[in-house]
């Protein structure tokens, strides 16, 4: 199996509506993302992903969270900001714009 990664981050704000304690308050956080994406065979060029690729499409979803109140984003307008669910949007985003 062969695993290729990259990682990005973004700066954003948020606030926790279902939580008690100091995270209910607007607060900002520097946010590291890694994705990585796995393959059991090689193409003709000997790679199993091709990293640009990756590292672009993680990169410009990192942008669209970058120096923003998560809570104001319309994904998170029904979905709590946890880092959990960011992680969950940055999987299901990516996996639209990655091929299979």
């Amino acid at each position: 199996m062969y695993t290729v990664s990259a990682q990005a981050h973004y700066d954003a704000a948020h606030f926790l509506r279902n939580y008690e304690g100091k995270c209910q308050r607007l607060h900002g956080h520097r946010y590291v993302v890694e994705a990585a994406v796995q393959t059991a065979v090689l193409n003709e060029a000997g790679i199993a992903f091709d990293f640009v690729d990756l590292k672009r499409e993680l990169r410009a979803l990192a942008e669209l969270l970058d120096q923003y109140n998560l809570n104001d984003l319309p994904y998170f307008q029904e979905v709590e900001t946890s880092a959990e669910n960011q992680a969950r949007w940055f999987y299901d985003e990516l996996k639209k714009r990655l091929p299979p």
